[in-house]
């Protein structure tokens, strides 16, 4: 997907802790996605695999882990992509993360989600992303890119 300069590829990983399909998957983003934001879900990430994944993408990387067999989800950028980060939350659940950033003089807000599979649970997922993007008290300066796993991409110019 793109916007004007920003390219954006989403996909759900089915998990990346194993290293050779890691690097394979990032492999592949880098080229699909080329000089865009990577959108990763159910990337099964925790903490012990920050500094690793951050030097074998090659690039900046935000992780919202899960745990080592389920959940996570990952924001990653190209080389030399040049931003201004903004602000970045996410839900300590590997569901939900924002990321707010600069680029090109032009602000542009990330939602990156992975959905959980029972319908009940979607409803609070989804609750839970209305309740951090409205904790932005300039969100209407945005362009909003949302998306993921269980919901469809969303795009506010």
């Amino acid at each position: 997907m793109s916007m004007g300069k920003v390219n954006f590829l989403c996909y759900n990983v089915k998990g990346l802790q194993n290293k050779e399909k890691r690097v394979q998957i990032f492999n592949f983003c880098k080229e699909k996605g080329k000089n865009g934001i990577v959108l990763l879900q159910e990337t099964h990430s925790s903490l012990k695999d920050v500094k690793k994944w951050k030097k074998e993408w090659g690039a900046d990387i935000y992780l919202n882990h899960g745990s080592s067999n389920s959940r996570g989800t990952l924001i990653a950028f190209p080389k030399g992509f040049e931003k201004k980060d903004l602000r970045y939350i996410d839900d300590k659940n590997g569901r939900i993360q924002i990321l707010t950033f600069e680029h090109a003089k032009k602000k542009f807000m990330v939602v990156n989600v992975y959905n959980n599979n029972v319908e009940k649970e979607q409803i609070t997922t989804l609750k839970k992303i209305d309740s951090l993007m409205q904790t932005f008290d300039d969100i209407n300066e945005y362009s909003i890119v949302m998306g993921g796993t269980g919901i469809l991409f969303w795009i506010k110019i």
